[in-house]
């Protein structure tokens, strides 16, 4: 398995399998975050993530077609949460500028729970 692959949620994968076979109106939600240029551990320049994003957002446009329903860039963090039409998504994924990709809706909950729980006092 390729790191590209590593890096993309398996939930979402399934998420756009399922959309490929419901229908053309069906959308998915995703979590992107963008890929690191220069010093990798320096964070993306807030207006650097709203540049790149809007432009790769852009450029998936302009090959499928179609458009996000909505698009909400989280600026500080160097990512974006987007939902779209499976074949923007799917698109999005093949692009080298997205780093990781997960599903923004997840079938369980993500909390763990304590294996061991008693409870607290205080002295």
């Amino acid at each position: 398995m390729s790191q590209r692959r590593q890096n993309i949620d398996p939930e979402l994968v399934h998420q756009l399998n399922l959309a490929a076979t419901s229908g053309k109106d069906f959308h998915v939600q995703a979590v992107f975050s963008l890929t690191r240029t220069g010093d990798a551990k320096k964070p993306i320049p807030p207006a650097e993530t709203v540049q790149r994003v809007e432009a790769l957002l852009g450029r998936i446009q302009e090959v499928t077609r179609v458009a996000p329903r909505r698009v909400n860039v989280l600026r500080n963090l160097g990512s974006f949460v987007l939902d779209a039409p499976p074949i923007f998504i799917a698109k999005l994924l093949e692009d080298e500028e997205v780093a990781t990709a997960t599903a923004n809706l997840q079938p369980r909950e993500m909390l763990i729970r304590p294996v061991k729980s008693k409870p607290t006092e205080l002295s």
